[in-house]
């Protein structure tokens, strides 16, 4: 059993760990963050501007949490837009809790989140060879909206994306 909850400052160090284990996994689908990250005052720095975009109401940051608390992943409502009622997600699930449907479960557990902030759809991309965030995506019934070609540059190569949404 999984739940998600909302970041705060309480959880810096361990979302840190989180993050630094999971740095060279998390670099094979996504472009890699600038170092400074990977510190305390860079985790810090990263809620704080989180924070500051959820006083506006356009970003939401929850952690995947198991029953002991741990942290296994994340997943973020961002890219609010109130005149269309629609937000776009993101989540990523450390390397040793892959497979085991958390990205998934996660994704459900943000549907209602969202349905209470107001918003009627969702949106998400996935670049074309990240499978598993293909596949969670379409399990969590999102639909395949547009091909995004070239759309991310990172490796010395452009990368394709598939857009996603779902009604709410």
């Amino acid at each position: 059993m999984i739940k998600i909850k909302e970041v705060d400052f309480a959880d810096c160090m361990a979302l840190l760990k989180f993050e630094v284990d999971n740095r060279t996994y998390f670099e094979k689908y996504v472009p890699p963050r600038n170092s400074k990250y990977y510190s305390i005052e860079g985790v810090k720095k990263s809620l704080d501007d989180m924070y500051m975009l959820r006083r506006s109401d356009e970003y939401y940051m929850y952690l995947i949490l198991n029953q002991k608390e741990e942290i296994l992943g994340r997943i973020n409502l961002f890219n609010i837009d109130r005149e269309i009622g629609h937000g776009e997600i993101g989540y990523r699930v450390g390397e040793v809790h892959t497979g085991n449907r958390y990205a998934s479960r996660a994704v459900d557990l943000l549907i209602p989140v969202a349905r209470n902030l107001g918003l009627t759809g969702l949106s998400a991309q996935a670049i074309l060879s990240n499978y598993a965030s293909l596949k969670v995506l379409e399990n969590s019934g999102f639909f395949k909206k547009n091909v995004l070609k070239d759309h991310i540059f990172w490796e010395e190569q452009y990368h394709d994306a598939i857009q996603y949404f779902k009604y709410l």
